[in-house]
């Protein structure tokens, strides 16, 4: 995780010097090096899904459960980096409308969880 911290680190740094020295150049850095870290970050996050699923099977739990819960990580973590590079580059209004169309998004991928709910609800009262 150390790299992780030391590259961000480099990366921001960069990104400080091109914004001043070629602006149009610092989003596009800011970008390239958020690529390189989720890049980096997969190989991590891979051992961390394996082990939720084994420990979902292990349960007897539905794993289509982990599977949205997955996505919807994937969602909010993707929605909060296109958000953040709107806001960094000015553009207030469509970093807000970034975070809507992702919680909308999270919201739908909800949707089979709580159907499941409110059935097994209907099932405790009849």
């Amino acid at each position: 995780m150390m790299k992780v911290f030391i590259l961000a680190i480099v990366i921001a740094f960069i990104c400080m010097v091109l914004k001043h020295v070629k602006p149009e150049y610092a989003l596009l850095c800011q970008l390239c090096g958020v690529v390189v870290l989720v890049f980096y970050l997969l190989s991590s996050i891979e051992n961390v899904v394996s082990s939720l699923r084994d420990l979902i099977s292990q349960s007897g739990i539905d794993s289509s459960f982990l599977e949205i819960l997955l996505k919807a990580l994937c969602f909010s973590v993707l929605t909060d980096i296109a958000s953040s590079l709107c806001r960094d580059s000015g553009n207030n209004t469509l970093a807000n409308t970034v975070d809507l169309a992702g919680k909308t998004v999270i919201v739908i991928l909800a949707l089979p969880i709580l159907r499941k709910l409110a059935e097994a609800a209907i099932g405790f009262i009849k």
